[in-house]
């Protein structure tokens, strides 16, 4: 998977990658009503999210995300029709071009303990 360009916004990480050619069953992230949001990422502690909101979209832009089949987030993120902007309270809007996204977690070492963990934003 050759990554492309690659975003960030706070802990959320998206690597612009190009299409794999084989689709594997996975589910999907749909936005259908103009109130649907595409939620890459929960504020744990503050309640804030990192994402996509179908109101805010032009009428000609399409986001779906991508999931395996477990987890309530998607992990990879296809942006159609023209840029498509990702919001947070707490950072500035991310404008993304059309294309898919592998979406991730930034995260951290702890030196005393070794353990690997994602951020908390």
């Amino acid at each position: 998977m050759k990554t492309l360009k690659t975003y960030q916004q706070g802990d959320v990480i998206l690597k612009q990658i190009k299409e794999n050619p084989t689709k594997r069953e996975q589910k999907e992230f749909k936005m259908e009503h103009p109130t649907d949001k595409i939620i890459l990422a929960l504020g744990e502690g503050t309640g804030h999210h990192h994402r996509f909101e179908a109101e805010k979209l032009e009428p000609s832009v399409d986001v779906v995300g991508y999931g395996n089949g477990w987890s309530e987030r998607p992990n990879q993120v296809k942006v159609n029709g023209g840029n498509a902007t990702l919001y947070h309270e707490e950072h500035n809007p991310l404008e993304l071009p059309p294309g898919l996204y592998q979406v991730s977690i930034v995260r951290e070492l702890d030196h005393l303990s070794g353990n690997i963990r994602g951020v908390v934003d």
